[in-house]
């Protein structure tokens, strides 16, 4: 069986606009095969938790969204011929001093 790996970056944004800053928390990362280290196009799915209020689909190898109201989120990796992936974020885990990253 095909591996996906998923490497996940949560990054907290420091950008200061005017006098405020974004401290908006950031999921981001590539979907990637495990053994060859290609780039895998997938349909990454996420949901926030624990009701399922906030929702996105993103299709390719990269991604990006926001953990809105610091709530946890399921996530599913899909791709043609590997298993599926689910995981699930914290943005508690992510700091401005820590990029958080994981690699399944």
């Amino acid at each position: 069986m095909k591996v996906i790996s998923f490497l996940l970056l949560l990054i907290i944004c420091s950008q200061v606009r005017g006098q405020e800053i974004d401290t908006l928390i950031y999921a981001q990362g590539h979907v990637i095969n495990g053994i060859t280290k290609e780039p895998i196009v997938a349909r990454i799915s996420y949901q926030s938790l624990p009701y399922g209020s906030k929702v996105g689909i993103i299709s390719g190898s990269t991604y990006v969204f926001p953990l809105f109201d610091n709530e946890k989120y399921s996530v599913i990796v899909e791709a043609a011929g590997f298993a599926p992936s689910k995981y699930m974020l914290d943005p508690a885990e992510a700091n401005a001093d820590r990029r958080g990253y994981s690699g399944y």
